[in-house]
């Protein structure tokens, strides 16, 4: 399962920050890849373009190649080792 919410409340925690709201859903669902997005400063609108044109480009082929890369392969991902008892517990 994805799910941003437990970060997002750790760090809120960690930094005292109270003042969060949830703005909208982020439209992830589990098993389906997130769709790739790229933001930039109002000033570099020319550029847009052409990264929207050279994102359109990329084959899904070419993108299972690049999530692979930089984010690991979700497949062959497996968590080794085992908690020790007293993280298990913890809030």
């Amino acid at each position: 399962m994805f799910d941003l919410m437990p970060v997002v409340n750790y760090i809120a925690d960690q930094r005292q920050v109270t003042n969060l709201k949830v703005g909208g859903d982020l439209g992830i669902v589990e098993g389906k890849p997130i769709p790739l997005h790229i933001g930039m400063r109002k000033g570099l609108a020319p550029l847009a373009g052409i990264l929207e044109k050279a994102m359109k480009a990329v084959t899904d082929d070419e993108l299972k190649v690049l999530r692979e890369k930089w984010l690991g392969d979700s497949d062959k991902q497996q968590v080794k080792g085992k908690l020790r008892a007293d993280f298990r517990h913890r809030p």
